[in-house]
């Protein structure tokens, strides 16, 4: 039915800024990401012409060629596009919190993804200290930045500090997911942190609680209860040489 509406030649430029972006959301559901990055990219060329760089609908479509291009691992390009939505977003809606802060994001994971994570912190830093400005600290959007800050974190060996943002993140999350079973990354990302560390009992605690909660729910998985077991069985065997 889009591509009707396309080939139609009855839509206006307005109209096709939303419709080449429903194009490319249904590509990413069909995860033909390089298709949709063309429709996303469609999308922006129209936006510009028809509400100008500084618009919010500028922005948006940005925010989505960026994502498309991301998606592509086609990073140092998708940067860009997020440096686009942000400018405009700054100018046409500097109060947007929500866009604002998944730009930011979305900017550290490029850089995370370029290996490029001294500059990848930076922009999780600057996106966690707009958030906590504008919504204090116990906004669920801070859980994103807090892992994504500690898988970065973890690629530069900074275990430490990466496990200090996992546990940020898994105290936040905790407060809004129904189950164990929803807070096993991050039990695993804590524990596999605390494995590096050396912090034993801390990580056998973490993963722990993800083979309780596989047995409890999951028995047919038994297999996947064994592997994190191992973990268990391997940093118990550390700890007795400490």
């Amino acid at each position: 039915m889009l591509n009707d509406l396309l080939d139609s030649g009855e839509a206006n430029g307005k109209d096709l800024v939303g419709l080449y972006t429903a194009m490319g959301d249904k590509s990413k559901e069909d995860m033909d990401f390089e298709k949709s990055k063309e429709c996303y990219m469609s999308a922006l060329s129209k936006a510009l012409e028809e509400y100008g760089e500084s618009s919010i609908q500028a922005g948006d479509a940005a925010l989505n060629a960026g994502n498309g291009l991301f998606n592509v691992s086609d990073y140092g390009t998708a940067l860009k596009y997020y440096g686009d939505a942000l400018a405009a977003y700054e100018k046409a809606a500097p109060d947007d919190t929500d866009k604002i802060v998944e730009v930011r994001r979305s900017m550290g994971d490029c850089h995370s993804g370029s290996q490029n994570y001294e500059e990848a912190v930076s922009s999780y830093q600057k996106a966690i200290d707009f958030l906590k400005t504008k919504k204090g600290e116990g906004d669920p959007a801070f859980y994103l930045l807090f892992t994504s800050m500690g898988a970065t974190l973890s690629e530069m060996g900074r275990f430490e500090d990466a496990l200090g943002y996992f546990r940020k993140g898994f105290d936040l999350k905790k407060n809004f997911v129904g189950s164990e079973m929803d807070l096993m990354d991050d039990y695993e990302n804590i524990g596999k942190c605390c494995e590096k560390v050396g912090r034993y009992d801390e990580g056998i605690e973490a993963f722990s609680k993800i083979v309780a909660a596989i047995k409890a729910t999951m028995p047919e998985m038994d297999f996947l209860a064994q592997e994190y077991q191992g973990y268990i069985d391997s940093m118990k065997e550390a700890r007795s040489k400490q």
